[in-house]
């Protein structure tokens, strides 16, 4: 198929396209799932900042110095 289309202008291509056809085989899946959410209370993620003067916990490292910004968002944390 690359081969084929290798070369060829898009809007060429789309143009020959028929969005028109309707498929009687396509479907719509439904399922019901149950999704865990975890929400944090940003008050205590800013107290925590605060109480280690936006410093790694891990290292002590400030890692918004270079930028001139407070942050420590993402420096050793492994994510949930």
């Amino acid at each position: 198929m690359k081969q084929v289309v290798l070369g060829q202008k898009e809007r060429i291509l789309e143009a020959e396209f028929n969005y028109d056809v309707a498929d009687g085989k396509s479907t719509i899946l439904e399922s019901e799932r149950i999704i865990k959410i975890r929400k944090l209370n940003k008050k205590i993620g800013d107290n925590l900042k605060l109480l280690y003067n936006y410093r790694c916990q891990i290292c002590g490292q400030l890692i918004g110095e270079k930028y001139g910004l407070h942050i420590a968002e993402a420096h050793h944390i492994d994510y949930l």
